[in-house]
């Protein structure tokens, strides 16, 4: 009886491990077109606009920002803007919890990486 309460306790404290890491790894990604970029000196950071792939209309569209201290912000800025300039489709995931659904434009955070698609 002990040794199954052991098991119990022990497997309960993993599966809440693993419920807690996959949830806080929550990001919001998205696929699409980059329309815009621009680099916010004030701020020290670089937006990035870019439409979905699903948009049904031009007006939507979603934008994060590039810190200029984050690792590899060069490496996503120029991303960014090879996508721009040869009309490359990039999957893009920002460090908001959720994705916005509402709106017409739609905040991702934090960029965390662009990836060119083709």
């Amino acid at each position: 009886m002990e040794k199954s309460i052991r098991k119990l306790i022990v497997s309960g404290a993993v599966f809440g491990a693993l419920v807690v890491s996959t949830s806080a790894q929550a990001l919001c990604t998205q696929s699409g077109q980059i329309v815009e970029r621009f680099l916010a000196y004030d701020y020290g950071a670089s937006y990035v606009y870019f439409r979905p792939r699903t948009a049904l209309t031009n007006s939507t569209y979603y934008y994060c920002y590039i810190r200029s201290s984050d690792p590899g912000a060069d490496r996503m800025a120029s991303a960014a803007a090879s996508s721009k300039a040869n009309r490359v489709e990039v999957n893009v995931r920002g460090e908001a919890t959720t994705c916005p659904t509402s709106g017409t434009a739609r905040f991702m955070g934090d960029c965390d990486y662009i990836y060119m698609l083709n």
